[in-house]
């Protein structure tokens, strides 16, 4: 295994299913009682009342057009802009971002974009917080930081 332990062994796709599990919020356009799944309960659903589920489920739904995802509040321009401006003043305290940000935004932008436009987001400040923890990492001074997937694929103005 490679100096990063197993999160560095995973390829993209792996890292993104570990990531789907992560909950977020939806906001339902239908109202419904709990689904029982195999991996736990989740509702019920009362339409415009947010509720918390897997981001698997959160895009199923999104997909159907049964629900609104709302992003995580790291995701928010204010939030990312302290964590950005914080990480620029000490380049060697990182701030406190879920294990699977990268994973997590690259999916809220491709599956759910036009639901953010009542939030204040940008994908480059997400993608602007990857670019220098990768030259830390790269350079060998962080080891143990998750960052082996990339924006790569990510919407962009241009």
């Amino acid at each position: 295994m490679r100096d990063g332990g197993l999160a560095s062994s995973l390829t993209n796709e792996e890292l993104q299913f570990i990531a789907e599990n992560e909950k977020v919020t939806i906001i339902p356009n239908f109202s419904a009682g709990s689904f029982q799944l195999i991996n736990g309960d989740y509702g019920p659903f009362r339409a415009q009342n947010e509720a918390s589920v897997p981001f698997w489920l959160a895009s199923l739904l999104r997909k159907r057009n049964l629900c609104r995802v709302k992003p995580p509040e790291w995701m928010n321009s204010e939030s990312l802009g302290t964590v950005l401006a914080e990480e620029k003043k000490y380049p060697n305290l990182w701030q406190q971002l879920p294990h699977h940000y990268i994973e997590i935004a690259k999916m809220m932008f491709t599956i759910a974009e036009e639901d953010f436009s009542e939030f204040d987001m940008d994908v480059h400040e997400v993608s602007a917080l990857q670019n220098p923890r990768e030259r830390f990492r790269t350079r060998g001074e962080l080891t143990h930081l998750h960052t082996s997937s990339t924006f790569s694929t990510l919407p962009t103005d241009s």
